[in-house]
């Protein structure tokens, strides 16, 4: 096994290492809560919650993944490549090649160091589709998250659609019977505004409340939250792309794609 397949191996241990991790230790969950407005109303809401130390972690395991997968992919080009730099210079720069558009990826392969490479090296960066518009954006954003990473950090945003209210109305007793349907909210930074808003007569929930009972007045809690088990996806944000993809999925396509590339540069050896 080369030095890329270790790199591989080593980013997809880390995906299982951030998938238990999602599991157990969740960057965000969905929550209810209830704050007091007076002798016999509340006010209920529910929104995503973000738990910070969950979240950095998070952002460290998954900046691990990018980074060794983009070595992987340098390492593999580096070996097939370098032999055509014409001086040391040239071969410091060695670097697996991303473009804009096809367009642009078609007249660079066709200048300079690029024009001296194997045509079978060459004809192969064309079949990887290295370009973000139209081409692998599973293997680009290998290359554009690398590079984010080195001037923020890699955080993850929860996203939420097709909110099940039966989940909510099951751990919720004082969510209204009166909203139905279907909803679709997407949720996308740290400051997440809240969801459902309602009033709440304390008085339809006494029993279930357990107030203190004094002679001259009962007392309901000032406020209190509860987790509602509601699935949330958990995604990048800074395109379209890494918006609609989980960073699971993102970064399963993005390992299946530098794996692909590394297995047939290896065949050109």
């Amino acid at each position: 096994m080369d030095e890329s397949a270790y790199k591989i191996q080593r980013a997809q241990t880390h995906l299982e290492e951030l998938q238990k991790h999602f599991l157990e230790n969740p960057p965000f969950t969905y929550q209810f809560f209830f704050e007091s407005e007076g002798d016999y109303q509340a006010l209920g809401y529910t929104m995503v919650v973000e738990h910070e130390d969950n979240a950095k972690l998070a952002c460290t395991i998954s900046a691990d993944i990018v980074h060794n997968l983009r070595v992987a992919l340098e390492q593999s080009f580096w070996r097939v490549a370098n032999k055509y730099a014409m001086n040391d210079y040239e071969k410091r720069k060695v670097m697996f090649p991303f473009f804009k558009t096809e367009k642009e990826m078609n007249e660079k392969l066709n200048k300079g160091f690029f024009e001296r490479i194997d045509k079978n090296l060459r004809d192969l960066i064309i079949k990887l589709r290295p370009f973000r518009e139209g081409g692998d954006s599973y293997l680009c954003n290998v290359h554009d998250l690398d590079v984010a990473d080195k001037h923020r950090a890699l955080l993850p945003y929860a996203s939420i659609s097709n909110i099940d209210l039966d989940i909510i109305k099951k751990s919720v007793y004082m969510f209204p019977k009166e909203i139905n349907g279907e909803f679709n909210i997407l949720d996308l930074g740290s400051s997440l505004s809240k969801h459902f808003v309602w009033s709440i007569d304390l008085r339809q929930f006494a029993l279930l409340m357990k107030p203190i009972v004094y002679p001259d007045k009962v007392v309901f809690p000032e406020k209190f939250s509860t987790k509602i088990p509601l699935k949330l996806n958990f995604v990048f944000k800074g395109s379209d792309f890494l918006e609609q993809h989980t960073i699971e999925e993102l970064i399963a396509g993005m390992t299946n794609s530098v794996k692909f590339a590394c297995e047939q540069m290896a065949l050109l050896k």
